[in-house]
C-alpha cells in the first residue's frame, strides 16, 4: 500500500537509494576494519618497536661497556689502558643519543604506566654502575691495586643489575608487539568472515527492495509494460473484447481499468 502510493519515479529513486546505504554500511564495515589493523601496525611500528630498539642500543652498550671496564683493569700497558677507556666514553655517547628519545617514547601522553618505573630502575642501575666505573678507571690510572677487587665487588653485580633492568624493559615490549600483533591478526581472521556475511546479508536487501519495487509497479500496471501496451493498442483500435488477465489484474490497477 505504500509503495503503491509514490510515484514510479520516487520508488525508484529509493530503491536505489537503500541498495546505495547498504553499500555504505558496507564499505563503513570494511573502514572499521581496516583502521583497527592499521592502528595496531602502527602502535607497533612507531612506539613498541622503537622503545624495543633503543632499549637493545641500552643493552649493547652496557654490556660492552662492562668488558671495556674489566679490560682496563687488564690492560698491559697504558695505550691499551687509554684504548680501552676511549670505548667506555664512545659507549656512553651511544647510550645517551637513545636516551633521549626514548625518554620522549616512554613520557608521550598515553604511555604505559609500567614504563615509567622500569625506565628509573634502569636509570638507578645505570648511575651505580657508571659511578663505579669512573672510581675503577681513576683507581687504575692512580696504579692502585684494589681496582681489582672493585671490579669483581661492585661493577660486576652492578652490571649484571643494569643488564637486567634493561631486559625487564625489552621484554615489556616485546609481549606489547606481540599482543598488538594478535589483535591485528584476530581482526584480519575475521574480517574475511564479517565481510561475507555483510555482503551476503546486502545481496539479500537489494533483492528484496529491487523485487518489490518492480512487484508494486506490475501490480499497479497490472500486467507488464509491453503486454499493457498490446491491450491499449488493441482497445484503440476498437476491440473491445474481453482482456485477457484482466479479471486476475489487481483493482485498480491499469489493467483492470482497461478491461
Amino acid at each position: 500500500m505504500f509503495l503503491s502510493r509514490m510515484t514510479v519515479a520516487a520508488r525508484l529513486y529509493a530503491g536505489f537509494g537503500l541498495i546505495l546505504v547498504l553499500l555504505v554500511v558496507l564499505t563503513g564495515i570494511a573502514l572499521v576494519k581496516v583502521n583497527r589493523i592499521d592502528q595496531a601496525l602502527r602502535t607497533n611500528n612507531d612506539i613498541h618497536v622503537q622503545v624495543q630498539r633503543y632499549a637493545i642500543n641500552f643493552r649493547g652498550s652496557a654490556h660492552d661497556r662492562s668488558i671495556a671496564v674489566r679490560d682496563v683493569v687488564l690492560s698491559p700497558s697504558p695505550a691499551e689502558r687509554d684504548r680501552e677507556i676511549a670505548t667506555i666514553a664512545a659507549l656512553a655517547d651511544f647510550y645517551a643519543q637513545s636516551a633521549a628519545p626514548l625518554e620522549k617514547l616512554i613520557t608521550r601522553k598515553g604511555a604505559a604506566p609500567e614504563l615509567g618505573q622500569l625506565y628509573a630502575d634502569i636509570r638507578s642501575a645505570e648511575s651505580k654502575a657508571v659511578a663505579t666505573t669512573q672510581a675503577i678507571i681513576a683507581q687504575v690510572q692512580a696504579g692502585d691495586a684494589a681496582a681489582a677487587q672493585t671490579l669483581w665487588t661492585q661493577a660486576k653485580p652492578q652490571y649484571v643489575q643494569w643488564l637486567t633492568t634493561i631486559n625487564k624493559l625489552i621484554d615489556f615490549k616485546e609481549a606489547r608487539i606481540q599482543a598488538t600483533n594478535q589483535g591485528a591478526m584476530d581482526e584480519a581472521g575475521s574480517f574475511l568472515g564479517v565481510m561475507f556475511s555483510a555482503l551476503l546479508l546486502a545481496l539479500v536487501l537489494s533483492v528484496a527492495v529491487a523485487w518489490s519495487v518492480a512487484r508494486s509497479i506490475v501490480r499497479q500496471l497490472g500486467a507488464e509494460p509491453a503486454a499493457l501496451a498490446d491491450v491499449a493498442s488493441l482497445v484503440a483500435q476498437g476491440n473491445l473484447r474481453p482482456v485477457t488477465g484482466a479479471a486476475q489484474a489487481q483493482p485498480g490497477s491499469v489493467l483492470a481499468s482497461l478491461g
